[in-house]
Order: structure tokens, then C-alpha cells, then sequence
């Protein structure tokens, strides 16, 4: 029964979870098409730097956090196209991002 209990449990966290995501990507979607693109952008720089503080917190290892190719490759972007960037960019130096999006320019 224990077993049972905690299954339940796993799956009830994963449905949460689950829609929890569908919820901020229908927020972003519908910002992202209402004239406050510039909100939308902003916020998806911040959502994104918060995920990657949640897993450091979850992993309880490392203090400095680690970077994916695809935030990376995110930031790369909105440095591309996103006039503001660098008032958004908490986590990292903008010169870092400037260098990231020299890389990925690179490897085009």
C-alpha cells in the first residue's frame, strides 16, 4: 500500500507540474502577442534565470550556477533581438552574453 501511496503521489506532483508549465507558456504566448512584447521578453529572461537557481537549490551542489546550451543559446538571443537585455541579466555579466552570442555566431 506504501508503494501505491507514493506513486499516487509522484504522479499527482508531475500533473501539477505539468500544468504549472502549460500555465507560464500560455501566459508568455499571450503576452508575446498583445502589444507588450517587450513585457513578455523581459519576463521570459527572468523565468529563465530563475529555473536554472531552482536546480542549483534543488541539486544542493554547487554554488555557481551552470549553464545549458539552450540558456545560452536563449540569452544569445535576446541579445540579438532585445534591445534591454542587460537590464535583465542577473545571473551573468552582459559581457558574458555578448561572448556567447559571439560563439554561437562563430559556429553559423
Amino acid at each position: 500500500m506504501n508503494t501505491i501511496m507514493r506513486l499516487f503521489l509522484t504522479c499527482q506532483i508531475a500533473l501539477l507540474a505539468l500544468f504549472q508549465v502549460q500555465k507560464y507558456t500560455l501566459t508568455f504566448v499571450s503576452a508575446l502577442l498583445s502589444p507588450r512584447a517587450r513585457l513578455a521578453a523581459r519576463l521570459l529572461a527572468v523565468e529563465s534565470q530563475l529555473a536554472v537557481l531552482k536546480h542549483r537549490i534543488d541539486q544542493k551542489k554547487d554554488p555557481k550556477p551552470r549553464f545549458s546550451l539552450a540558456f545560452r543559446f536563449l540569452w544569445a538571443l535576446l541579445c540579438r533581438f532585445w534591445p534591454d537585455w542587460r537590464s535583465a541579466a542577473h545571473l551573468m555579466q552582459p559581457a558574458t552574453v555578448v561572448k556567447w552570442h559571439r560563439q554561437g555566431f562563430r559556429i553559423f
